[in-house]
């Protein structure tokens, strides 16, 4: 069976007209579900070609990037751009192929479902598997530092969809400025710098935080 007809789409539509076409349908079908005989058994049976169809074509739909050489996570990015966290879950759920950019990608998600530790998990994935990407090394730094020192729920970076500045527009996801300002930056001389400001305010207080000093 068609997955387009099941869906009542155009062949070659988008993934957002699949989406839309699959939430429409399934609201449709899960109400006419509970009604009495025959009608609510054909609901059922229409429930299940629906989300079978919903998985068939959004399958074709990520082929046909592979075969075309586009960027088979432009759909995942826009969604996740548009909050539609679900939906991107979806779309990666649906890919046969896993690769860097993938775990990337579910890093987001996880991160956008504020599932910080896994979100880590899928970056040190990406970075396992591409070490020499710097945007893996760096969003997975920016996250680390994020989490250390309690700035996960408002970090900056482009990791987390930080918008460019004077355009109004968001960056994209795959495209990390070079030099970008690395946030949450802690060194040893730092450090430092702040024990030996503390002990002379304890000191000025009666106190002495180092006592070698």
């Amino acid at each position: 069976m068609n997955p387009f007809n099941v869906l009542q789409v155009r062949e070659g539509a988008t993934q957002s007209e699949i989406n839309d076409a699959y939430k429409k349908l399934k609201a449709e079908y899960s109400e006419r579900r509970f009604l009495p005989g025959r009608e609510g058994a054909d609901a059922c049976r229409r429930l299940e070609e629906i989300e079978e169809a919903y998985r068939e074509a959004t399958q074709q739909i990520t082929d046909s990037y592979n075969i075309s050489g586009g960027h088979k996570y432009q759909d995942v990015e826009d969604a996740i751009r548009e909050e539609n966290i679900e939906y991107a879950q979806t779309l990666l759920d649906n890919m046969a192929s896993r690769d860097a950019e993938w775990n990337y990608y579910q890093a987001i998600v996880f991160y956008k479902k504020n599932w910080h530790n896994e979100a880590i998990k899928q970056l040190q994935m990406a970075v396992a598997s591409d070490p020499h990407n710097a945007n893996y090394r760096d969003s997975l730094n920016e996250l680390q530092n994020a989490m250390l020192f309690g700035g996960a729920s408002n970090p900056r970076g482009s990791f987390y969809g930080e918008k460019s500045s004077g355009e109004g527009q968001q960056r994209s996801y795959r495209d990390r400025p070079p030099q970008q300002e690395q946030p949450y930056c802690c060194t040893p001389c730092g450090m430092c710098q702040g024990l030996l400001c503390a002990d002379c305010c304890c000191e000025c207080m009666g106190g002495d935080l180092i006592s070698c000093c």
